[in-house]
Order: C-alpha cells, then structure tokens, then sequence
C-alpha cells in the first residue's frame, strides 16, 4: 500500500493544476507587444492590481485598462499639460503680446496694468 501511496503522490505532485490561470497560450496570428519605459512601480501597481481582480496583466490590460482608456477618449479630456509645456506657451503668448504693442504708436505704449488700473 505504501507503493501506492508514493505513487499517487508523485502523479499528484507533477499533475498539471485545473485552474486556467498565468500566461495564455500564444496566438500565432497576433503579434507580441512589448512596452519599453515602464517605471517599476508602475509595473508594480499594475501587477497588484490584476492580481487582485483575479485576472492576468494581459487580460487586465486588455479588459480594464482598455474601458480606462476608451472612457477617457469619449470625454474628450486632454492629460494635464507638463510644466515645460506651459511655459513654452506663456513664451509664446508672452511675444505675440510683444510683437502687438510694438504696432502701437509711442505714445500709447503702456504697461499692462497702467492700462487697467489709471
């Protein structure tokens, strides 16, 4: 009996688990994809994430992350501007307003507040 036992035991040990979970297995007809520039903790949250909805990262890519992404365009909402963004449009607001007052006359130059406030 203890033969069988080990027996079993081993066939258990190296059986293949039911559940369906990890990486799914390759499509031929669908190319792999690799994301490059991802800071680890990014990584990191995203991994967490899935894990705790009980999904793969790609199917929380492709599932979550997607209706995200695809809300985001329907609204229409623009990700918020980076700092060197905002400057490089105050410069150039900045020297339309320049090339504005030098068409004006010498003597109606003024500063902008002198403008509003007299």
């Amino acid at each position: 009996m203890d033969e069988n036992k080990e027996h079993t035991e081993s066939e258990l040990s190296s059986a293949k688990p039911e559940s369906r979970a990890g990486r799914p297995r390759k499509s031929r007809d669908v190319p792999q994809w690799t994301i490059r520039g991802v800071e680890p903790e990014t990584r990191t949250a995203i991994e967490k994430a899935s894990t705790r909805s009980g999904k793969t990262m790609g199917q929380y890519f492709n599932e979550d992350i997607r209706s995200f992404v695809q809300e985001q365009l329907k609204k229409g909402n623009n990700p918020p501007m980076l700092q060197e963004d905002i400057r490089s449009e105050l410069d150039n607001l900045n020297s339309k307003f320049d090339q504005l007052l030098e068409r004006l006359p010498s003597d109606k130059k003024q500063g902008i507040f002198s403008r509003f406030f007299k």
